[in-house]
């Protein structure tokens, strides 16, 4: 009989008995936490990281904002250029002052066609607009003379001078907002045209305007027949 106030310590084989039961239980309720966490992965999810498994098997998700970040600043850049490309004929969308080489794109293609004769060039506050008779000069003897510099910007509702906005200097800088920001005073602007057209700076750039494009022409037509060889 054992001394009384000593319990009876536990055998080997209950200690081992004791100690499964623990671990069986852990592992159950292992597995039920398992079973409420873990989702079974479909194969559509499995066949997407197999596509989106970049170098060295590191998984690329496919929603990288970084990634979609550049693509949307790649496509805004390149519609931004198409734009430009296809609204440089507008000389509204001119700079201040044209470099040589943009200069020498626009006279080898020449003033931009003008709008359908039906088209109806929008009023300002006054109910006053441009009109396609503009691009016509009549002379003293009743000879009429196409205005071929005058060009129309539909993006800004302005008139300029197609010679002189690409060829003005430092030396050259008359010619006010027919030259610079376009002009747009429709109640004065037979006058303003007839002045301007008249100035020495105008019939000097006009002449360099056709200079370069006869200049053009001839580059245009050794280059034909270089390339007939």
């Amino acid at each position: 009989m054992a001394p009384l106030g000593l319990r009876k310590q536990p055998g080997g084989a209950e200690k081992r008995r004791k100690r499964k039961k623990i671990q069986e239980f852990v592992k159950s309720q292992a597995n039920a936490m398992l079973k409420f966490l873990k989702k079974p992965e479909t194969s559509s999810v499995t066949a997407q990281r197999n596509d989106f498994e970049g170098k060295d098997g590191i998984f690329q998700s496919k929603d990288d904002p970084e990634k979609e970040k550049d693509e949307v600043l790649h496509q805004s850049e390149q519609k931004k250029e198409q734009h430009l490309s296809e609204d440089m004929s507008d000389p509204g969308n001119w700079r201040n002052v044209v470099d040589t080489k943009m200069r020498d794109l626009l006279v080898e293609k020449g003033p931009a066609t003008r709008l359908p004769s039906d088209y109806q060039f929008p009023k300002n506050a006054n109910g006053r607009r441009f009109s396609h008779s503009l691009y016509i000069r009549d002379l003293v003897n009743g000879e009429k003379v196409n205005r071929q510099w005058l060009v129309y910007s539909k993006s800004l509702d302005k008139a300029f001078c197609f010679c002189c906005k690409l060829f003005r200097d430092d030396q050259t800088n008359g010619g006010g907002y027919l030259v610079t920001t376009g002009y747009n005073n429709w109640t004065n602007v037979s006058t303003r045209l007839k002045e301007h057209e008249r100035s020495h700076d105008h019939m000097l750039l006009m002449t360099r305007w056709k200079m370069l494009e006869m200049g053009l022409q001839k580059n245009q037509t050794v280059d034909k027949l270089l390339n007939k060889l």
